[in-house]
């Protein structure tokens, strides 16, 4: 089963190059929010351009819940120049700043990548009914809100990679926050043996909040 890391985006170049340094040596891939929580950082095709520099595999997410389709071909264009192959079109949370345009669905922004010859992820939850998500024919999904292991039974065959997100004491009301399902460090070792017997190829690992926590747990697919 392969790491993914997630890359917190930063305007702050020695901050983002250190969090590239220190992932290196327990992940070959990386995934990049856009503006996560709606706030404004460096673009996830920048940052992930970075990564791919450093010798990193990146997944640039990009926002569509605050552009038309004039501004996603333009991304994607630059993914494209800079050699970044895979990106994910997601709606985003609503921005802290500015107004949302929402001139585009999801489907319509995987449809666009895809005829840029791009590989295209796309969100899946597992609190809606996926089996209409995947009806969009992305390339591969990213999993939100996976409780039990055994919930990923009805996703094989399917290229779906799950976060697993780290809570701790240290970032422990930003995940009440969130709302979404968390570990603990003590639970990531089970966890993934558990969603290994399900077929699960990789997994997206995150703490938002605690970059450390998330280095500690990359630690655990070298046990």
């Amino acid at each position: 089963m392969r790491p993914i890391a997630e890359l917190p985006p930063a305007k702050d170049r020695d901050l983002l190059m250190k969090r590239i340094e220190a992932i290196k040596g327990l992940a070959e891939e990386v995934d990049v929010p856009d503006s996560p929580l709606g706030k404004p950082s460096a673009h996830a095709i920048a940052v992930a351009s970075l990564a791919l520099q450093a010798g990193l595999n990146p997944i640039a997410h990009i926002r569509i819940r605050d552009i038309n389709l004039l501004a996603l071909k333009s991304l994607l264009g630059a993914a494209k120049l800079l050699g970044i192959r895979r990106v994910v079109p997601l709606m985003g949370d609503p921005p802290a700043l500015g107004a949302p345009v929402d001139q585009l669905r999801t489907e319509d922004a995987v449809r666009a990548a895809k005829e840029e010859g791009l590989v295209v992820g796309a969100m899946l939850s597992m609190r809606r009914n996926y089996a209409e998500r995947l009806k969009i024919g992305a390339d591969f999904y990213l999993i939100l809100n996976l409780r039990r292991p055994e919930d990923m039974e009805g996703l094989r065959g399917v290229e779906a990679y799950p976060y697993l997100l780290i809570r701790t004491s240290r970032n422990a009301e930003l995940m009440a926050r969130l709302g979404q399902p968390s570990l603990s460090l003590e639970e990531v070792r089970r966890f993934l043996d558990a969603l290994y017997s399900y077929g699960v190829k990789a997994v997206v690992v995150s703490a938002p909040g605690d970059f450390d926590a998330e280095l500690a747990a990359l630690g655990e697919f070298r046990r």
